[in-house]
């Protein structure tokens, strides 16, 4: 009597799994993944092969030979984020490096011309005198400087104001060879009206530039955005210099210091920001503002900046501006002591949450007041760039995993729920490899997706081929929504921003040499996809199944692969059974060729194109071959799959399989 031939259905769900013993992942659980890499939760099920990432010029189109997407100056990219200009409806990249040979970095504005562009051209500064001043190029420390100014001797530089003919006068003194100065003071002719420029005059330079100090320590930017009503704004802390309001309008660049004391007139009042004259309210900061914050956040009208970790006395500290007015730490401002080490705030629903390393606090609006409250005091955030507002909660990197502040709060130290408990052999893995306080995330919110990627202190110690890092996504299944995760490898990001330029959504990266790279984009205009002209390696392997019983041997006939391809694709297959048993005979490693892409009716041409590069294709549907049919023979009482992609392919999904199989006697 013949063998009668079985078969086992897997839908390709679940993510990546690791900490479940072998016979529940084969009972119940055969879609999800021993190993995922590079991999994301697919829009039409299954898991799909991430697109990878390329130069870009921030308009939107492809690498070209002529682009520039390398920043002047040394070492990492330090932060970048895409800028909307309310006031143009110009949408921008913008990204910081230190300046080469110097201990400074610079903020720089990526142009369609494809080319980086010092922001310094009609740059308005706010230096610790707390004016404005528009120069072709201001500096920020711990003072404001102006770099190859000369003399290299103290000078007077003389001052114009825009909107009236008085004159007034600034001393600057040299504090190094290199012929830098700093502002020492300003004359009170000044009156309140327009802005001040510094004239372009033989005491300045055409080679000045806007810097911050980047001192020791500084690994990334903090940056957070917001609208206050009155335009785009965003704040940039760094944990070495006074926090920074930055924005754009019709007069262009404008940096806005926020410091609370001064270099050579003393700290500001109560009620008056530093070095401001009396009756002179142009100032920004104020005795209540942390001089060197590591974090900020706005919430309820009202600017918080947190974690001066530099001074002792603040590193617990979280203070807030005047409501309304995020630029005045004076009168109606105020501090909060919430006696933990602050690592991150982040606003959550009606509460802004105050992450330490071993304890959550939250602050909440009770009529016109500030009020503190503890939400746990067992479990605190060990990677500050981790939390991040995704699926309707905030989530966030704990000593027992990836937890949901909701549920947090809700219980408090009770709380048994984490996000990421089929994973937690690899976060161990993650504990000790890397610095947690350099892991940065990017949420992606068009696909319900976080992407986190891990550093160690020192960042190229690992090549860019091998660095490391999580995908986590939101599947919804049988009407539930559940958390998946993934392993991603290469891709070495020292910073991340999300935004749109346009309708496009931009996800982009800043890498350690200097580089800003557009992720999910195609390097070409044929559609492949890689990394920045390498290949994409992409593993998926199933977990040991048993298919129903771990005591009969089977011999497995045929596999049916479900595969959503959106271009031309070569798939690797291997078996393995008995959990690597040296013994047994496996088959050889099987490829498969399958072809096409996703086309569109052009009604306007009333043709077929190629969504990529509009030229005319023959293919419908998107692929031609659905369903990839291998024929195997081997066997073992438990039998794993090994799905490998690597080279320049678009993006496919694995949908699931189908295993024939046949049976013999229990051992």
């Amino acid at each position: 009597m013949p063998e009668q031939t079985q078969q086992q259905t897997i839908i390709c769900e679940g993510g990546l799994d690791n900490s479940e013993n072998h016979l529940a992942l084969s009972d119940g659980k055969e879609g999800t993944a021993s190993r995922l890499v590079n991999f994301e939760v697919g829009e039409f099920g299954g898991y799909r092969r991430i697109e990878g990432y390329a130069l870009s010029n921030g308009a939107g189109n492809s690498n070209t030979a002529t682009q520039n997407s390398t920043l002047p100056g040394t070492g990492p990219v330090l932060g970048v984020f895409v800028y909307v200009n309310q006031y143009s409806q110009g949408t921008s990249i913008i990204a910081a490096r230190q300046v080469a040979s110097s201990g400074y970095y610079s903020f720089y504005q990526y142009r369609a011309n494809d080319s980086w562009v010092l922001i310094s051209d009609n740059a308005r500064v706010n230096t610790q005198d707390g004016k404005k001043y528009r120069p072709s190029v201001m500096a920020f420390g711990p003072t404001a400087r102006v770099d190859n100014a000369s003399p290299s001797s103290s000078t007077t530089v003389t001052i114009d104001e825009v909107s009236s003919t008085i004159t007034t006068s600034m001393t600057m003194s040299a504090v190094d060879s290199s012929g830098n100065h700093v502002f020492e003071a300003v004359s009170t002719g000044r009156s309140d009206s327009g802005n001040i420029v510094i004239a372009t005059a033989k005491t300045i330079n055409d080679n000045t530039r806007l810097q911050f100090s980047t001192g020791v320590g500084i690994t990334n930017l903090h940056i957070t955005q917001f609208n206050d009503g009155d335009g785009n704004k965003v704040c940039i802390t760094d944990g070495i210099n006074p926090a920074v309001i930055y924005y754009s309008d019709a007069d262009g660049h404008t940096f806005e210091q926020l410091v609370s004391t001064g270099a050579a007139n003393g700290a500001g009042t109560s009620s008056e920001p530093p070095l401001a004259s009396s009756g002179d309210k142009d100032g920004f900061g104020g005795a209540n503002a942390i001089n060197a914050p590591v974090a900020s956040a706005y919430f309820k009208q009202t600017l918080f900046i947190a974690g001066d970790q530099t001074t002792n006395q603040s590193t617990g500290s979280v203070a807030h501006s005047v409501s309304g007015t995020v630029e005045s730490f004076v009168t109606g401002a105020g501090v909060v002591t919430t006696e933990m080490d602050v690592v991150n705030i982040k606003p959550f629903r009606n509460d802004l949450y105050i992450f330490g390393a071993k304890a959550i606090k939250k602050i909440s609006l009770s009529g016109s007041d500030f009020v503190l409250e503890n939400v746990t005091n067992n479990l605190g955030c060990v990677a500050p760039d981790s939390i991040v507002e995704l699926g309707g909660d905030l989530i966030f990197l704990s000593q027992d995993g990836f937890r949901p502040v909701a549920g947090t709060s809700r219980i408090g130290d009770l709380e048994l729920e984490s996000l990421s408990k089929s994973i937690q052999s690899d976060l161990i893995h993650l504990r000790e490899t890397y610095d947690l306080n350099r892991l940065v995330s990017v949420v992606v919110p068009s696909k319900s997706q976080v992407r986190y990627f891990l550093n160690k202190a020192t960042p190229t110690d690992v090549s860019v081929a091998d660095s490391e890092g999580f995908i986590g996504g939101l599947r919804t299944a049988d009407k539930q929504i559940g958390w998946e995760w993934g392993r991603l490898q290469g891709i070495r990001a020292n910073c991340t921003a999300h935004g749109y330029l346009g309708s496009d959504e931009y996800v982009i990266h800043g890498d350690h040499d200097g580089i800003v790279y557009r992720q999910e984009f195609a390097s070409s205009t044929d559609g492949t996809h890689d990394f920045a002209g390498s290949d994409i390696v992409a593993i998926y392997e199933t977990p040991y199944m048993d298919m129903g019983d771990p005591l009969v041997r089977k011999t497995v006939r045929k596999i049916d692969a479900f595969i959503r391809a959106e271009g031309s694709l070569t798939l690797g297959v291997a078996l393995d059974f008995d959990y690597g048993d040296p013994d047994l005979f496996r088959p050889a490693d099987m490829s498969e060729v399958t072809e096409g892409a996703i086309v569109k009716f052009d009604r306007a041409g009333v043709t077929f194109v190629d969504d990529v590069d509009d030229s005319s294709i023959f293919l419908y549907g998107g692929q031609t071959k659905p369903v990839l049919s291998y024929h195997v023979s081997g066997s073992g009482n438990s039998v794993q799959f090994r799905f490998i992609c690597n080279g320049k392919f678009a993006p496919f999904s694995i949908q699931g399989l189908i295993v024939k199989f046949t049976t013999s006697g229990k051992q």
